[in-house]
């Protein structure tokens, strides 16, 4: 369980999920809440950017539990994803549950970073928003971050 501001107060010790995404806490069954979904989320917005799977070289639970769970091994992010989208991911692994963000706030953060990657394309300027436009995530899947308009739909009424 978890207090109004998402995170720990009461915690769950039964040890559940995949483990290529389940949090340290989890997986060491410390105890866990809310936080370990935030974890889980960062991994899979990893795998989503990157079109790889998540630790992919490693093959045994007990490889897994020691290279991941005690040593803190997490995936390489990528030199061509925006310094934005890399801190929501490492914001979401943060090795302290509860220093990691709640999920409104990387929401939050994600429509923040979408909003720059749309501006950005409009732009024309250089520098470090060519690591946000080559953001491809966010620029195909931007208009959905937020409300669809209809006018964007390529879909027909039948």
């Amino acid at each position: 369980m978890c207090s109004n501001d998402g995170k720990l107060s009461h915690l769950l010790y039964e040890r559940c999920g995949t483990v290529r995404y389940m949090a340290p806490e989890v997986g060491l069954e410390l105890g866990h809440s809310l936080p370990a979904d935030v974890y889980s989320f960062g991994i899979l917005l990893w795998e989503i950017c990157s079109l790889k799977k998540p630790y992919a070289r490693i093959e045994s639970t007990s490889d897994f539990y020691r290279i991941v769970f005690k040593k803190g091994a997490r995936p390489k992010l990528s030199k061509e994803w925006s310094s934005n989208l890399k801190d929501i991911m490492t914001n979401c692994w943060l090795p302290t549950a509860n220093n990691r963000p709640t999920m409104h706030e990387v929401k939050s953060k994600i429509h923040a970073h979408a909003r720059e990657v749309a501006d950005s394309g409009n732009s024309g300027s250089s520098g470090n928003n060519n690591n946000v436009r080559r953001s491809s995530l966010f620029r195909k899947f931007y208009p959905c971050l937020g409300p669809c308009p209809a006018s964007t739909s390529s879909r027909t009424s039948r």
